[in-house]
Parts: structure tokens; C-alpha cells; sequence
């Protein structure tokens, strides 16, 4: 292989590998998250999230491998659903095979709710990894804004509030518990507010951008 290709490859394959990340990690935080909420809200959120970016990174790296090959043969939009369909799915039903804990994907149907979820999801967001995302235009602004900013702007903000919020309601809570006790248990909320808040804000995220998205062409 030529230096130029190998270049040229490597240049192809790190936006992927990016996309990838951050689709999946975000996705399976926010799948993770309401999973454990309907569980126990908050702690649950809390757990669930962490889960699911664990496996939601591996499920990005995995399938923005896959995608960076595919990209660099085709673009055809179908062989990318196929592909990242299979990898999402794949990891879904790791997830439901492991995820005993979780009250809500104890049964058959919450498995594979959860199943088909992320399948139908891989199969969207495939092409979106795999080619690049145009950049969002809301109402009638001048300028269309790149997702990165956005998804920087809705974390940061989810983050900090959640973190707040969960730091004063632990606060509360702990002043009547018991006294000495309150500056962990502000610690300990702030980290939980904070985790969730970054899934809410993932969620309004998706809700409002998701349907602008649309691939590079």
C-alpha cells in the first residue's frame, strides 16, 4: 500500500471513528439511562447511563470501524444501515443477556423492545457515521451550526444544571437526615444530578436535532 493511501485511509477513518463515538455513547447513555429510571429514577438513570456508555463506546468503535471501510468502498446508504444495524443489534442483545438488574428487561418483551429499538437505530444512523452529517439550520438563521457544537452546548449545560439541582435537593435531604453528613451526600448528588441531566439533555437533544439531521452529500 502507498503512503498516499495509507494517508488518505487514515484520513477517512478518524472522522468515522469520531461519529461513531459520539453516536453511540450518547445514544446508549440515554437507552441506559431511561432504562434505569424506569428501575429507580435517578440512581437508576445514574447506573443505567454508565452502562450504556460503556457498551455505546464499544458499539461506536466497533461499528465506525466497519463504516469507515464501507465509506471507502461505497456510498451506498443501504450497506451502511445494514452494517451498523447488525452492530447496534449485536450489542443490544449483549446488553439485554447481561442486564439482570434491570427489573425492566427481566422480560421477554423489554428484551426485545430494546432489541429492535437499537437495530431500527443503527440502521438510521449508519449513513449519518459513515458519510458525515450537514450541518443543522434552525428557523431562519444565516449560518447552519455543526453537531459538534450543539452536542458540546446541551452537555455542558445538562451537566452543570443536573449537578446543581442534585447537589441542593442532596442537600436538603441530608440537613434533615443527618447533619454531618451533608457535605457527602452533596457530592454524592451533585454526581448523580449530574449524570442525569446530561441524559435528559441527550434526550432533548435527539427529540429537537434527530429529525434535521441529515447525511453528507
Amino acid at each position: 500500500m502507498s503512503r498516499s493511501n495509507a494517508g488518505s485511509r487514515q484520513a477517512t477513518m478518524l472522522p468515522v471513528v469520531t461519529r461513531g463515538i459520539c453516536f453511540g455513547g450518547s445514544a446508549a447513555a440515554v437507552i441506559g439511562g431511561v432504562v434505569g429510571t424506569v428501575d429507580w429514577p435517578v440512581v437508576g438513570t445514574f447506573f443505567g447511563a454508565l452502562a450504556g456508555v460503556l457498551l455505546g463506546v464499544g458499539a461506536g468503535v466497533l461499528d465506525s470501524a466497519l463504516l469507515a471501510g464501507v465509506a471507502g468502498r461505497t456510498r451506498s446508504a443501504w450497506t451502511a444501515r445494514l452494517a451498523s444495524a447488525a452492530v447496534s443489534s449485536g450489542f443490544a442483545l449483549i446488553a439485554v443477556s447481561r442486564a439482570g438488574a434491570f427489573r425492566s428487561l427481566s422480560h421477554v418483551a423489554g428484551k426485545a423492545t430494546l432489541v429492535t429499538f437499537c437495530l431500527l437505530l443503527g440502521a438510521a444512523l449508519g449513513p449519518m457515521i459513515a458519510y458525515g452529517v450537514e450541518p443543522i439550520s434552525f428557523g431562519r438563521g444565516p449560518v447552519p451550526v455543526p453537531l459538534s457544537r450543539f452536542f458540546a452546548t446541551w452537555v455542558r449545560w445538562g451537566a452543570v444544571v443536573g449537578g446543581v439541582l442534585g447537589g441542593i435537593v442532596a442537600l436538603v435531604v441530608g440537613i434533615h437526615a443527618y447533619l454531618p453528613t451533608s457535605p457527602f451526600a452533596v457530592v454524592e448528588g451533585a454526581w448523580f444530578g449530574c449524570v442525569s441531566g446530561v441524559v435528559l439533555a441527550l434526550l432533548a437533544l435527539a427529540v429537537a436535532v434527530l429529525p434535521r439531521l441529515r447525511t453528507k452529500q
